[in-house]
């Protein structure tokens, strides 16, 4: 039972954004976290955009602060079956999916997103949006990139470029069929949320979290910690958000000069993750335990 509770605890602080105090500002008007259906707006057709800016700003590791990196059980997904020969050894990055630069201490491949107390207006300023399509490939046995920020409707592609049948999987009830090379899949983004990518039973191929938000206006830091997220609504107040599953979430108040741009600084403070558990008795006993998937009770929104 203690092996349980530590694994439900690790998940749920890996798995599971802080919520802030906003909780729910980006959730699309007419939806709920508690529901699957997916509810239209309300038409805003008739209702002229309204003007946009630019938000610039950085992401930063506070002094003293250690990266954090996820404990490798949480990385090789349950594999089972030994890396392909043409495989690289393990290598510490591959816990790492968050860079730190070497001056400056900006956090690379951090999700940056905003939201507005005020949804409705912001929805209505933000008009309608085309689906993307957002890839993630296995490269020498290694998910490439390790984060992928996308938006509710989005449909990722999942490619093998490597010899090597691998079995991923998104989630735990998502697929698990062979992937094999020069055959990619699309695997629908239906909810908002984040969920990790991995490989089960055959060889590892690493993790990747790909987390969903409501509307398009995300993106990701990159390796000084910079962004820019351009067409933000100006009329309405604006809430910056900044976050990664090894981290608490960051937020900030975003005002825009008369030029229509705006910046901002935001420092992500690591979580803390228990120690995956052993397993109890048996053949294996010593070995870590793999997590078997998120908690029932993981928050259903993410912005």
């Amino acid at each position: 039972m203690g092996a349980r509770r530590t694994r439900a605890a690790l998940l749920l602080l890996a798995l599971a954004p802080a919520v802030s105090a906003c909780d729910g500002c980006g959730e699309r008007p007419g939806s709920s976290a508690a529901e699957t259906e997916e509810v239209e707006p309300e038409a805003t057709a008739e209702a002229p955009p309204g003007p946009r800016g630019i938000l610039r700003g950085v992401v930063r590791l506070p002094e003293g602060a250690e990266l954090p990196a996820y404990p490798r059980a949480m990385v090789e997904g349950g594999a089972h079956a030994d890396r392909p020969a043409h495989c690289p050894p393990p290598q510490r990055g591959e816990l790492e999916p968050v860079s730190l630069a070497d001056t400056g201490r900006g956090l690379g491949r951090v999700m940056v997103t905003v939201t507005s107390p005020e949804r409705d207006a912001f929805y209505a300023a933000l008009g309608e949006w085309e689906p993307a399509r957002r890839e993630l490939t296995i490269r020498r046995c290694r998910l490439d990139p390790p984060v992928v920020s996308a938006t509710q409707g989005d449909v990722l592609v999942l490619a093998n470029d490597d010899d090597y049948p691998f079995l991923p999987r998104m989630g735990e009830a998502s697929f698990m069929q062979v992937l094999m090379k020069g055959e990619p899949r699309e695997i629908p983004l239906e909810r908002a949320g984040v969920q990790a990518v991995q490989c089960a039973f055959a060889a590892p191929c690493g993790r990747a979290d790909v987390i969903v938000g409501y509307h398009p206006l995300h993106t990701l830091t990159e390796a000084d910690g910079a962004f820019a997220l351009e067409g933000v609504p100006r009329d309405v107040p604006i809430v910056v958000h900044a976050w990664h599953p090894l981290f608490q979430e960051a937020t900030a108040e975003v005002r825009f000069g008369e030029d229509g741009a705006a910046e901002v600084e935001l420092a992500l403070t690591p979580r803390e993750l228990p120690e995956p558990a052993e397993a109890e008795g048996g053949e294996g006993e010593g070995e870590e335990e793999t997590p078997e998937g998120p908690p029932e009770d993981q928050p259903g929104v993410l912005f």
